[in-house]
């Protein structure tokens, strides 16, 4: 790629982990709507091994379809940093850089994502 921008580099974003911290809900008294107290489940939105790409433009809104709102907050600027890098990279090498590992901020719920940039 070797352009130094990020822009028009595409990311390949994948669910490595989807955890639920059920043990701190019981012990904190965390009420989630329609659960019963204390009760708490894994993330609705993602399951492990999905996989989504998104090429990354700073002037459309590049969240992949069906992509949580909220992760996505917590995770574009993730994706930025890998497109960053991928930019820098001569392009034989953008296949050779290390995975980014990133989550979402949900402390009960939180959802591992790994980040990868696609030559």
């Amino acid at each position: 790629m070797g352009n130094q921008t990020f822009v028009g580099h595409t990311v390949r974003i994948t669910v490595v982990k989807v955890a639920c911290y059920t043990d701190l809900a019981e012990k904190y008294h965390q009420v989630r709507p329609g659960a019963p107290v204390g009760a708490v489940e894994p993330c609705n939105f993602f399951k492990e091994g999905m996989v989504f790409e998104v090429t990354l433009n700073p002037f459309e809104n590049c969240k992949p379809e069906g992509f949580c709102d909220w992760a996505w907050a917590d995770i574009w600027k993730d994706c930025l940093l890998v497109c960053d890098r991928a930019g820098f990279a001569p392009n034989d090498d953008v296949k050779k850089l290390k995975p980014h590992f990133t989550c979402c901020t949900d402390g009960l719920r939180p959802v591992t994502f790994m980040i990868e940039a696609v030559a």
